[in-house]
């Protein structure tokens, strides 16, 4: 089996059904009636793309989406991050800020348990018996450490995606209007500003200050000023 066989059991398998639980027992379906062989090549290629996804920048969005991401819930993610296909898989990759096109509100938790044990399930239904042990190196996490406060700056449209979808009422607008202020680094105003631009109404009280904004020196300020302003407006 080689990568394009892989994925394309994956697609298939997300074409088939929109739920991700689902998705895995069409996965199973498909690797039972291989051969021993390829379920085992499947095995392998699944722990290539799981030990690529271990990274901070990606474990970020994983904290992100889940509101909170333990190490088990970091695997449970990356499971999740491969069921939804090569090429949401490898933009991830290059930028984690694009999944904020991923992430669903309606879902409780962007993880995918179920996907871990696929393999061994389903060469256990082809042969009778268990898959082979095999040495498996487990990689150390790539990238830089970040902390919470870093999460704006370094995902600016998943994070606020994730507030517009749940704000705190009680202090939101104040800590977003600070945020936006000329003093707050660009990624931090930038993602204020996304984030004002989601709420509509809600952050009506915010106008004088995007008005303001219409005049900031950043031209990128400008136009997201402007955008909020307009959102406001419309909804």
């Amino acid at each position: 089996m080689d990568a394009e066989r892989f994925w394309e059991i994956i697609e298939q398998a997300k074409h088939d059904t929109i739920d991700s639980e689902k998705q895995v027992e069409h996965i199973y379906a498909a690797l039972k009636t291989l051969p021993p062989d390829e379920i085992i090549e499947f095995d392998y290629l699944y722990d290539d793309y799981r030990f690529q996804a271990y990274r901070w920048d990606l474990w970020g969005a994983a904290h992100v989406m889940n509101d909170g991401c333990s190490d088990d819930g970091f695997e449970y993610f990356r499971g999740w991050l491969i069921s939804r296909g090569r090429a949401v898989y490898e933009k991830a990759l290059s930028d984690p800020d694009s999944l904020t096109t991923e992430f669903d509100p309606q879902c409780d938790a962007h993880e995918l348990e179920s996907l871990l044990g696929i393999t061994r399930r389903a060469y256990e239904h082809a042969t009778g018996n268990e898959i082979p042990a095999r040495d498996r190196t487990f990689p150390k996490i790539a990238g830089e450490q970040w902390n919470a406060d870093d999460l704006d700056a370094m995902l600016p449209r998943l994070t606020a995606r994730f507030k517009a979808v749940h704000p705190d009422e009680t202090n939101v607008l104040d800590t977003l209007c600070d945020n936006a202020k000329p003093s707050r680094p660009k990624g931090s105003r930038m993602a204020a500003l996304y984030t004002l631009g989601f709420m509509g109404t809600k952050a009506s009280d915010a106008i004088p200050l995007l008005n303001e904004l219409l005049h900031d020196d950043d031209e990128q300020v400008r136009q997201m000023a402007n955008k909020a302003l307009q959102n406001i407006a419309d909804n």
